[in-house]
């Protein structure tokens, strides 16, 4: 694990945040996987890093030299997470192996990383 503190691109994060917050995004594509306690957070995935608000950070020249950076080569985009964990009744993102995930759908060498931002 590498823990950048301060990498984060908050104008980015900020506008992506805003577009969840005020935009039916959720209640649209949103689903939830219980967590042990029962408590559900909702998420939203997408296979492609697009050209609006939900592609920013997969493209920003900061995570993409740096992911380039730390696999020795180019990069492509595999998908992407959005979590809304609501207080009091949103659950916990319970931990788990990705690469599991990636071997089954062809990735077969553990030539890949994932990236997390936080706000």
């Amino acid at each position: 694990s590498l823990f950048l503190e301060n990498f984060t691109i908050k104008k980015k994060i900020g506008k992506i945040k805003e577009v969840f917050e005020k935009t039916d995004i959720m209640k649209r594509y949103g689903f939830g996987v219980p967590d042990k306690s029962g408590k559900m957070p909702k998420m939203v995935l997408w296979n492609s890093a697009g050209n609006d608000v939900t592609g920013m950070m997969s493209r920003c020249d900061k995570v993409v030299d740096l992911s380039e950076a730390l696999l020795e080569g180019e990069v492509y985009f595999y998908h992407a997470k959005m979590v809304l964990k609501e207080a009091r009744i949103g659950g916990k993102q319970e931990w788990h192996q990705d690469y599991g995930y990636w071997y089954n759908n062809g990735l077969l060498t553990p030539q890949a990383l994932s990236v997390f931002c936080a706000s």
